[in-house]
């Protein structure tokens, strides 16, 4: 693998998703949310294999269930709704 190579993740979103995602994100914060996000799967792949995605996969399980689950300081900042 040559040093230049730099692997890349291609998404289809919606149209609503993309211009949200521009406003949530200041200019070059996307890539460290979503790198950490990405390593976050991987983990849980790890420990409990593709079964372990299927809650959040099927909306079993929402981000804020998991950031509520993992930090309770989120208790205090995330509102649901």
């Amino acid at each position: 693998m040559s040093s230049d190579y730099v692997p890349r993740l291609s998404i289809e979103l919606r149209e609503d998703q993309f211009y949200a995602l521009q406003r949530i994100f200041p200019h070059g914060t996307q890539k460290v949310f979503f790198q950490s996000l990405i390593d976050g799967v991987i983990s849980l792949h790890q420990r409990g294999g593709f079964a372990a995605l299927a809650p959040v996969m099927s909306g079993h399980i929402d981000v804020i269930t998991l950031a509520k689950a993992g930090h309770p300081y989120t208790y205090d900042t995330i509102k649901e709704g």
